[in-house]
C-alpha cells in the first residue's frame, strides 16, 4: 500500500504544479508608454525603440485610425523578452493633424494579460527640410558654419531651441537676432541655425545633442515638429613637419654642387583646416638679415585631414660670403655656416609652436677655390 501511495503522488505533483503555473503567468512590461511620434506632412518616417521587459516569448499586433491606414509598424514582430522593438511611425499619404494607435505585445502564454502601448502621432501642417542638422567643431578651429531651415506650408508658428553642455544653439529669422527662441515666425521662410561661439569656447571634446521645436500657431494642426541637432566637438589635431629641419647649400659663380630649396610639408588629420603662421628668425651674419625665404607665404592653412607644402630657399639677394669676414664665425675650409629658424605657431594643433631649425652652407666652387689660391 505504501508503494501504491508513492506511485500515485508523482504525476499528481506534475498535475498540480501545472495548474500553478497557468495561474502564474509571466509578465511583460515596457519601459514606456505612451510612444508619441511627431512628424511633418510628407516627411520622412521616424522610429522609437521600446524595450520588453520580463521573459517568454511574445508577438506584437499594431492597431491604427483612422481605419484603413497603415502608419504603425514594429520589428520585429516576433520575439523573446528582454529584448528591443524598433516601432515605425511613417506619415507617408497622412494629412497634418493628430492620429491614435495601439501596438499590442501578446504574451505566447495564452493566461497571461497582452500589453497595450499607446501611440500618438501629431502631422504638423508646417513642412520643415532638412529633417536634422549636424555640426562639427575642432578646439582652436573657426566656429561652424550656419546652417538654414528651409519651412513650407502656410502658418505662423514658435520655436525653440534646447541642448546639452549649454545654449550653444541660437536660431534666427527675419532680421530677428540669435537667440534660443523665435516668436511669431512665419512659414514659408527660413530659420537660420547657428553655433555660439562664445559657449563653444567653453565645450570639452565630446557628442552633444540638441533639438529646434517649431510648433505651428496656425493652420489645420498645431502639433510640433521637432529637428535633431548633433554637435561633435573634437580635441586640437597633432600637427606634424617632415622633415623637421631644413639643410640648404650654395656655391658661389660657377658651382654646380646647389641646394637652394627645400620643401617642407605640414599635415594633420583634423576634421577641419588648421591655421597657421610663421616666424622667421637668424643668427647673426654679415647681411644682417633673414637669409632664406619661405613660399608660399607665412600664413596659411594646413587643409582637414591633408598636408600644406612650403619651400624653403636661400635669399641670394642677401649675398652671403663663402670666406670669412673680420670677427665672422661659423667658417672652415668648406665653407661659412649660417643659421636661423622658422617658428611654425599652430594654436589650433598640437603642439601648438614648433621650430624648424634652418641652416645654409655657401662655398666656393672648386675652379674659384684653385683660381684664389693661383
Amino acid at each position: 500500500m505504501k508503494n501504491t501511495l508513492t506511485t500515485l503522488s508523482f504525476p499528481l505533483f506534475l498535475f498540480a504544479a501545472a495548474i500553478l503555473d497557468a495561474q502564474t503567468p509571466q509578465t511583460l512590461s515596457v519601459d514606456k508608454n505612451p510612444l508619441n511620434f511627431s512628424v511633418q506632412v510628407g516627411g520622412s518616417a521616424v522610429t522609437q525603440t521600446l524595450n520588453v521587459i520580463g521573459s517568454g516569448g511574445f508577438t506584437t499586433f499594431p492597431s491604427t485610425s483612422p481605419p484603413g491606414t497603415s502608419w504603425l509598424r514594429v520589428n520585429p514582430v516576433n520575439g523573446s523578452a528582454p529584448t528591443a522593438l524598433t516601432v515605425t511611425a511613417d506619415p507617408s499619404g497622412l494629412p497634418a493633424g493628430p492620429y491614435v494607435g495601439d501596438l499590442f505585445i501578446f504574451s505566447t502564454n495564452p493566461a497571461a494579460l497582452a500589453v497595450d502601448v499607446k501611440v500618438n502621432l501629431t502631422v504638423s501642417t508646417i513642412s520643415v527640410s532638412p529633417t536634422s542638422l549636424t555640426f562639427a567643431f575642432q578646439m582652436g578651429a573657426t566656429p561652424p558654419a550656419t546652417q538654414s531651415l528651409t519651412l513650407s506650408g502656410p502658418a505662423t508658428y514658435n520655436a525653440v531651441a534646447t541642448a546639452s553642455g549649454g545654449n550653444w544653439l541660437l536660431l534666427s529669422t527675419g532680421g530677428i537676432a540669435a537667440g534660443t527662441a523665435i516668436s511669431g515666425g512665419a512659414s514659408p521662410g527660413t530659420i537660420t541655425v547657428s553655433v555660439s561661439p562664445t559657449v563653444l569656447a567653453a565645450l570639452t571634446p565630446a557628442t552633444y545633442n540638441g533639438s529646434i521645436t517649431i510648433t505651428p500657431t496656425s493652420g489645420a494642426s498645431n502639433g510640433p515638429i521637432t529637428i535633431p541637432v548633433t554637435l561633435t566637438v573634437s580635441a586640437a589635431p597633432p600637427v606634424t613637419v617632415s622633415p623637421n629641419s631644413v639643410s640648404l647649400a650654395f656655391q658661389t659663380t660657377g658651382g654646380s654642387n646647389n641646394l637652394a630649396q627645400q620643401t617642407v610639408t605640414l599635415s594633420t588629420n583634423g576634421i577641419q583646416g588648421v591655421p597657421y603662421t610663421l616666424a622667421l628668425f637668424f643668427d647673426n651674419n654679415p647681411a644682417g638679415r633673414i637669409f632664406f625665404t619661405v613660399a608660399p607665404g607665412r600664413i596659411g592653412t594646413i587643409p582637414a585631414n591633408g598636408s600644406a607644402q612650403l619651400t624653403f630657399a636661400y635669399d641670394t639677394t642677401t649675398n652671403l660670403p663663402a670666406i670669412p669676414q673680420p670677427g665672422q664665425s661659423g667658417c672652415t675650409s668648406s665653407g661659412c655656416t649660417y643659421t636661423g629658424k622658422a617658428t611654425l605657431l599652430t594654436p589650433g594643433g598640437t603642439p601648438t609652436q614648433q621650430d624648424i631649425p634652418v641652416t645654409l652652407l655657401v662655398s666656393e666652387s672648386a675652379r674659384t677655390v684653385r683660381r684664389r689660391r693661383t
